[in-house]
């Protein structure tokens, strides 16, 4: 598998990609007015509107559209921001955390009066909505649920401890390899029950949890010819849900935001064949190429900081074991 890391804005290095070129994309884009990365004035994320922000982003996703099969995936992850008190405020940045607080400094220069003071931005949701009106269609709003979040010192409403997960295509007919999860007891134990019960319950595909004494598989396929029954379960188990509670992922380097390997590879086993081409046009750490080579695709990831381009590269050579090397430029 080949692993590739192009340094730049990626916004410009999108556009010497090939169209209809790339399976698959995973990213998670930086976050309107959470956190600066130190990556100069290209930077997103320090627009000084919401619409400025979305309208960059929204420039990048087009360019995605453009290099993404017609049978291909988009995976995109992307958190939300409150709106601050009325008037125009500067963002303070905390090195330590890497967060940008609503205080007087001169970092980032925020219009809060495009929304209420305190509201939810909704950013995800107008993005997605953008996105539908050029053509992309929005098949889940995967929940990614984060057991381990971070505590919040708010006190007048509940602390967020999920981000969604927008899953796109380009067109209704696309590449995805269905993922499952284990039946809930609850289930398997009411069907057990039907059947030592003496219901007419067909189960020609019996998961692996499931036990019924006394029924052969000569009398499961009888109470089925004679219309009695139906299919109940599917030994790889049921289809996933779109919840999924995935632990935060932490990074000795200097990078703030990672996403968790878990995360990655239920995007990446679902929407990308083996052996296809997976793109990150906002690499950060290097988790997207990690998984992608553990699970044998090709990656391109994209960088603006050389600082954390080099920390991606690292980390995916530690995790092949040094062995082979790394395009860069």
């Amino acid at each position: 598998m080949a692993t590739r890391i192009a340094v730049g804005d990626t916004r410009k290095v999108l556009k010497l990609i090939g169209s209809e070129s790339v399976n698959c994309v995973v990213t998670s884009p930086p976050y309107w007015c959470k956190r600066t990365y130190n990556a100069g004035p290209q930077e997103m994320g320090k627009e000084p509107t919401i619409r400025e922000y979305l309208d960059n982003l929204l420039g990048v996703i087009d360019e995605v559209y453009r290099v993404l099969l017609p049978n291909g995936t988009l995976w995109l992850n992307i958190g939300d921001s409150y709106a601050t008190q009325g008037g125009t405020l500067r963002g303070n940045y905390y090195p330590e955390t890497g967060t940008i607080r609503n205080v007087s400094n001169g970092d980032v220069l925020i219009k809060s009066r495009e929304l209420p003071h305190k509201s939810l931005c909704l950013i995800p949701y107008r993005l997605a909505i953008a996105m539908q009106d050029r053509g992309w269609i929005v098949r889940n709003v995967v929940v990614w649920h984060k057991p381990d979040g971070m505590p919040e010192s708010v006190e007048d409403r509940f602390t967020v401890d999920y981000e969604p997960v927008f899953f796109c295509t380009k067109s209704p007919r696309y590449y995805f390899k269905q993922q499952f999860r284990p039946y809930a007891e609850t289930t398997v134990n009411g069907t057990r029950n039907r059947i030592e019960n003496g219901d007419a319950v067909c189960i020609t595909r019996v998961p692996k949890n499931l036990s019924v004494p006394g029924r052969t598989i000569h009398t499961l396929h009888r109470d089925r010819a004679e219309g009695n029954g139906r299919d109940m379960f599917n030994p790889a188990g049921a289809n996933m849900r779109s919840v999924w509670r995935i632990s935060t992922a932490g990074y000795r380097g200097a990078h703030f935001a990672v996403m968790p390997e878990r995360l990655v590879e239920l995007c990446v086993e679902a929407g990308c064949p083996p052996g296809g081409t997976v793109l990150d046009p906002f690499l950060g750490s290097g988790t997207t190429a990690v998984v992608a080579e553990r699970l044998a695709r090709n990656c391109l990831g994209i960088e603006l900081n050389p600082e954390f381009a080099e920390q991606a590269q690292e980390r995916i050579l530690a995790a092949r074991g040094r062995q082979g090397a790394i395009g860069c430029k």
